[in-house]
């Protein structure tokens, strides 16, 4: 696939990339956002931001949506997180994000990726060895592709698009100032005492509480597949499990997904989807 430029600096906001521990920062000096520096590249071609989430390893889905999205030189892949685990090929997503110039945002698998790597390097000589999936793919990573994703924000904010990229979601009541890094990565449900959970309840979308004004793009809710809302679109439609990979094409917001390729997981089997369950037959 051709390469996009490289415009993750034309991003207005980017949340701070440091521990989960920690508020972002943020970017307040007067940069340009992508959208306009997108149209001087292209000239006669309506460059765009081309948005997906939940690869969790599957390269081959991933070329198989770009493709039929007809991606072109100049258009800028946005990933929502969790590159890694679960599917067959971390590791080439992993390349293929720093190859072509994505921007990505950081997901809970790949927030655990970084933490078992950077452990790693620094403390070679005194760690066991571990037989988590997560402690593997940070081996298998090269040391440069290790830090290119350690550098993914935990949010990207573009006022130009009208949006914001996480992974998870944010806590509708709070600045963006205040949002906690752990919940951008995690959260699934906003509770009526504006409490976040990372379970998935029936009732309680966190999504169905944002009221923008501008429009978030989140994935990690396999359970509840493709979620549409005024302000707020979530993406992740379980390809690892089977299901779809699911783009958004900005600026027009054309939805476009391509079946799975295989099930590498059990949808049924996960937390999530047991909890959405429960959750819906109590309402009933």
């Amino acid at each position: 696939l051709p390469k996009s430029p490289n415009i993750i600096k034309n991003f207005q906001d980017i949340g701070n990339i440091s521990t989960p521990t920690t508020r972002p920062f943020f970017n307040r000096t007067n940069i340009r956002v992508p959208y306009s520096d997108l149209y001087r590249l292209c000239r006669n071609y309506q460059a765009r931001v081309i948005c997906i989430s939940d690869v969790h390893g599957c390269i081959d889905d991933l070329c198989a949506l770009l493709r039929k999205v007809n991606y072109r030189p100049g258009d800028l892949i946005v990933l929502l997180g969790d590159l890694v685990a679960k599917g067959p090929s971390s590791v080439d997503v992993v390349k293929f994000g720093r190859d072509n110039n994505v921007v990505c945002v950081r997901g809970n698998h790949d927030h655990e990726v970084i933490q078992q790597g950077m452990n790693y390097y620094k403390n070679k000589l005194s760690m066991r060895p571990s037989r988590s999936e997560h402690f593997n793919i940070a081996l298998e990573l090269s040391l440069s592709d290790l830090q290119w994703l350690s550098k993914s924000p935990f949010y990207v904010r573009s006022p130009d698009l009208g949006g914001l990229f996480v992974h998870a979601g944010f806590q509708p009541h709070l600045r963006l100032s205040d949002q906690l890094p752990l919940v951008m990565m995690t959260m699934r449900s906003y509770l009526p005492n504006r409490k976040m959970s990372p379970k998935c309840l029936y009732e309680y979308p966190w999504a169905s509480q944002w009221k923008g004004p501008l429009t978030v793009y989140f994935g990690h809710d396999a359970a509840r597949g493709l979620q549409i809302y005024d302000h707020a679109v979530g993406l992740d439609t379980g390809c690892v499990y089977g299901g779809n990979l699911t783009a958004i094409v900005l600026p027009d917001k054309q939805i476009v997904s391509v079946p799975a390729k295989m099930a590498y997981r059990q949808l049924r089997k996960s937390k999530s989807h047991r909890m959405l369950a429960s959750s819906k037959k109590l309402k009933k």
